[in-house]
């Protein structure tokens, strides 16, 4: 918040940021500019998660998403782990070395029938189930157990679906700017993805670990937007740092 607010005072003219920091914009007083992503990989988001669930635990007519969750067992990729830990009395057995941990852990997990939903990202979804590419000689779990969770309480089948319904979509890192410099500084990272423009090596090389970029792409935004503004085209994200507490109260 610090860095932004010396943007805003123009002691700077540019920086990086994560979207958690843009978050903060919304109780600072600061006219800055978002001018570019850094895409380390061709998609619009960083992440995108899904929920999935076992069909077992889905009634028979449409129902709410507390009905369906509740007194339903997670399975817990172990993020924040040691912050977890006080809350339960299972969660002191669990390990780096558990077969269940991690991204690809939740999804064995809820694979191999130890809980009944998980969240997860969709890459790791797509390459659990083989759902995008199928490697030969390969065991894929069978999709017709299980269900992608929607937040409306409905569900739509994991096979022959190109639009899985997200829950949470993360932006990537970006480029802030001042409003007067906004222009400039989109240009001046967008050289680094062009390959048409000629500039010196070290100085590209400078600029590039100025805006810790060095395995990412700049890609402009075009205009640029102010940080909220470019939030709000990221489902849920926004909404998952707004909730003060447990919903229901617990």
């Amino acid at each position: 918040l610090d860095c932004l607010r010396r943007i805003h005072k123009g002691t700077v003219d540019f920086g990086v940021f994560s979207p958690e920091d843009l978050i903060a914009t919304q109780w600072a007083d600061v006219d800055v500019l978002v001018t570019n992503e850094l895409r380390h990989r061709a998609r619009p988001y960083e992440r995108r998660v899904v929920a999935i669930v076992n069909r077992r635990i889905l009634p028979d007519s449409s129902s709410n998403l507390h009905a369906i969750l509740r007194n339903r067992t997670l399975c817990h990729p172990g993020v924040g782990l040691d912050d977890l830990r006080p809350l339960s009395e299972t969660l002191s057995a669990c390990a780096a070395n558990d077969p269940y941990w991690g991204d690809l852990g939740a999804l064995n997990c809820l694979g191999e029938g130890a809980g009944d939903v998980t969240w997860a990202e969709l890459d790791d979804v797509n390459t659990y189930f083989g759902l995008t590419q199928r490697l030969p000689m390969y065991s894929y779990p069978s999709t017709e157990r299980f269900a992608v969770l929607c937040r409306d309480g409905t569900w739509q089948p994991l096979n022959n679906n190109t639009e899985l319904c997200t829950w949470l979509h993360r932006p990537w890192p970006v480029v802030v700017a001042k409003r007067k410099a906004a222009a400039a500084v989109s240009s001046l990272a967008a050289v680094l993805s062009n390959s048409t423009v000629s500039v010196d090596e070290h100085w590209a090389g400078a600029l590039a670990a100025l805006l810790e970029s060095t395995q990412a792409t700049p890609r402009e935004l075009r205009p640029p937007r102010a940080p909220l503004d470019y939030l709000a085209c990221a489902k849920g994200f926004r909404e998952a740092y707004s909730q003060t507490g447990c919903d229901p109260p617990r």
